[in-house]
C-alpha cells in the first residue's frame, strides 16, 4: 500500500514539475541541457565530447601521417558546424511542425515559458553585396519567427541581433535559450494530437471499408449477368 502511495505521488510529481531545457551555442558547439527534478542529462556529455576530441586529433595525426587526409561526415541532431542558415531552417521545420499540429501545438506553446532568447549572428558571405542582402534577409526572418513566438510566450530576457560582418573573415553565432514546460502539458498536447488524427483516420478506413464491400457486390451481379448473356 505503502509502495503504490510512493508510486502515485512519484507520478504526480513527475507530471506537475517542471521540464527545464537549456541550449547554448557558442563556437560552432552546440550544447542541450535537460533537467527534471533530480534527473538530469546533457548532449553531448561532457567526457563523451572530450573523448571524442582525442580520438579525432590521434585520428587526424595518423592520416596526416600517412599523407592521406580525408574528411568525415558528421552524424547526429546536434553534430556539424552551427550557423545562421542552418538555424534558420531548423526553426522553420519547428514552425511548419507546429502549424501541422494545429490545436495541440497551439496547446502546447500556450504552456511553455521562455525564460530566456538571446541570438547574435555576425553573417559573413563571399563579398560585401551578398553579406548586406543575406543580413537583411536573416533580420527579417528571425523577427517575423520572433513575433509568431510572442503570440503564445512572452520571453522573459530577449535579445535579438543579426547584423553583416564586412569586416570579418567568418561567420559567427552565439545563442542562448532557457525554455520549461510540465509533463502534463506535453501529454494533453499528445492527446489533442491523437484526437485530431482519430477521425480523419476512421474517415480513411470506413470509405476503405465501404468500397471493398461495393467490389464485393458489385462482383456477383457481374457473374451473373455475364452468365445470363452466355
Amino acid at each position: 500500500m505503502w509502495v503504490l502511495a510512493a508510486v502515485l505521488i512519484l507520478l504526480g510529481l513527475l507530471l506537475v514539475s517542471p521540464v527545464r531545457m537549456r541550449f547554448t551555442l557558442f563556437y560552432g558547439e552546440p550544447v542541450l541541457e535537460i533537467r527534471l527534478l533530480f534527473f538530469r542529462l546533457r548532449l553531448p556529455a561532457k567526457g563523451k565530447k572530450k573523448a571524442q576530441k582525442k580520438k579525432k586529433t590521434k585520428t587526424n595525426a595518423a592520416k596526416k601521417a600517412d599523407g592521406r587526409v580525408k574528411k568525415k561526415k558528421a552524424s547526429g541532431l546536434l553534430s556539424g558546424p552551427w550557423d545562421g542558415e542552418r538555424i534558420r531552417s531548423t526553426l522553420l521545420v519547428l514552425k511548419d511542425l507546429l502549424a501541422a499540429c494545429g490545436r495541440a501545438g497551439g496547446f502546447f506553446l500556450k504552456g511553455l515559458r521562455l525564460k530566456k532568447l538571446w541570438l547574435e549572428i555576425m553573417v559573413v558571405r563571399p563579398d560585401a553585396h551578398q553579406t548586406a542582402v543575406e543580413s537583411g534577409k536573416l533580420n527579417a526572418w528571425f523577427y517575423g519567427a520572433l513575433s509568431f513566438l510572442q503570440n503564445y510566450v512572452q520571453p522573459r530576457d530577449l535579445y535579438l541581433r543579426v547584423y553583416p560582418g564586412f569586416w570579418a573573415a567568418q561567420e559567427t553565432v552565439a545563442a542562448e535559450a532557457i525554455l520549461s514546460f510540465t509533463i502534463a502539458r506535453l501529454l494533453g498536447a499528445l492527446l489533442l494530437l491523437l484526437a485530431g488524427s482519430l477521425k480523419p483516420l476512421f474517415t480513411f478506413i470506413q470509405s476503405s471499408q465501404n468500397k471493398g464491400e461495393l467490389s464485393h457486390a458489385a462482383a456477383p451481379e457481374e457473374a451473373e449477368a455475364a452468365h445470363s448473356d452466355t
